[in-house]
């Protein structure tokens, strides 16, 4: 993996475990499986598990990294939303739409891509409402709680 590669979302390390990869590494650098078990171990010198049989540096939750189960590293498995978010649907005739649309839209994006997908989103609303319209429909689904 380039420099480029994508790092664990800001906000989110509180989320992973201080033994985490991916507070160290890129994502897709590391593999994720579903939970802790014997396969993994904690390796002292990078400060995180590994893979007993290989040595592939893992996350041990999922949930919290926010990346499905997955050989990223030891077999090259895409990550989710590599190619970048979606288009988004067509936007509302009207700015009291703003909320669905955008929680439609936001609320079906992958984790890794959902920065993009956010700037996407206000880009395109910014062609047909007013910035404050926009930037107040944000605020709203943002903080509402329903895109967790």
């Amino acid at each position: 993996m380039t420099d480029a590669a994508p790092r664990l979302a800001p906000g989110r390390e509180h989320l992973v475990c201080g033994a985490c990869p991916s507070l160290a590494l890129p994502l897709g650098n590391f593999d994720v499986v579903p939970k802790p078990s014997k396969e993994s171990a904690y390796e002292r010198a990078h400060g995180y598990r590994v893979l007993r049989d290989g040595g592939t540096p893992v996350c041990v939750h999922p949930d919290r990294v926010g990346l499905p189960a997955g050989a990223y590293a030891s077999a090259g498995v895409p990550l989710p939303g590599a190619g970048g978010p979606a288009d988004p649907p067509p936007l509302p005739e009207a700015a009291d739409g703003l909320d669905q649309w955008l929680l439609t839209y936001l609320g079906g994006v992958e984790t890794i891509v959902f920065e993009a997908a956010l700037q996407r989103a206000h880009e395109t609303a910014a062609t047909r409402f007013a910035p404050d319209e926009v930037l107040t429909a944000l605020r709203r689904v943002l903080g509402s709680g329903r895109l967790s």
